[in-house]
């Protein structure tokens, strides 16, 4: 069982691997990025904790959808409201130490940055996605499935596989959030794209879980919205398709996205076809 745990746990740090694999060249500042989104990210959760968004909800309540409306909203609010402030925070250590270090970063030309004027977008915007993203999967899967571990419950691929792609999707989606966040500096209406696109995401996520009666069912809508997130930051940044710019990453990211999410549903239907008894297994 332990096993089994444990290959859930290599397999929920995918998108730090395509990160090294596809993303910009691994440099101390770039990593710096990814630790700051990681922190940022924590100190975003702590503080929709404190503010008691967490709260235990009567499900027999009538006015329990506009109570989960409101808490989902205001997660999506304060998440972009911290997130372009740790941008900068990002970027003025980054390029301070980059200054110290003498690591070379991608050269790109003025006409590749337009769109933003943080130098090094791509570290910037991979880097701290991918911190952000990781900092949830701390929260929201690591840390249960150790407490699962400890209680001794056995290791289900039901419970596992429908939660590790929720949780890598997420990772996706908080890299696409950062991209857009970051054309705000040379275009401040992004500021109020990004929340609108968050905040929207989380009610639709909201409502469909509500109307849906399996979580399963849940999680599936929750996927697609964030794949509608990737796809939206690749709408905005597609015309500056390039070497290594934030569009063809973004493609990239779709292409994994589907990728993954298909061979996670198959894996999981087949996991449906034998627990049902649907087909024998010989033996």
């Amino acid at each position: 069982m332990l096993i089994l745990y444990i290959l859930g746990l290599i397999i929920v740090f995918i998108p730090v691997y395509l990160l090294v694999w596809i993303g910009p060249n691994p440099t101390r500042d770039r990593w710096l990025y990814f630790l700051i989104g990681l922190f940022f990210a924590a100190i975003t959760g702590l503080a929709l904790y404190w503010i008691n968004l967490d709260v235990r909800l009567n499900p027999d309540n009538p006015q329990v959808i506009w109570a989960r409306l409101s808490r989902t909203s205001l997660a999506g609010f304060l998440e972009e409201l911290i997130r372009y402030p740790a941008l900068l925070i990002a970027n003025h250590y980054g390029r301070r130490l980059f200054s110290k270090s003498g690591d070379v970063l991608l050269k790109v030309s003025s006409a590749q940055t337009i769109w933003t004027r943080i130098p090094d977008p791509h570290g910037l915007g991979m880097y701290f996605g991918v911190g952000w993203g990781l900092a949830e999967t701390f929260g929201f899967y690591i840390y249960p499935k150790y407490l699962a571990y400890i209680d001794g419950v056995e290791w289900q691929i039901a419970d596992h596989i429908l939660p590790l792609i929720y949780r890598i999707t997420a990772v996706m989606a908080h890299t696409a959030l950062t991209y857009l966040a970051m054309i705000i500096t040379i275009n401040k209406g992004f500021y109020r794209l990004t929340m609108i696109v968050h905040i929207g995401s989380n009610m639709v996520n909201e409502v469909f879980a509500v109307l849906t009666t399996t979580e399963s069912a849940s999680i599936l809508i929750i996927i697609f919205t964030r794949f509608s997130i990737v796809a939206i930051a690749y709408f905005f940044l597609r015309p500056k398709v390039r070497y290594l710019s934030p569009a063809l990453l973004l493609l990239i990211e779709i292409v994994l996205f589907l990728l993954f999410v298909l061979i996670g549903s198959f894996v999981y239907l087949f996991y449906l076809i034998f627990s049902a008894g649907i087909v024998d297994v010989p033996g």
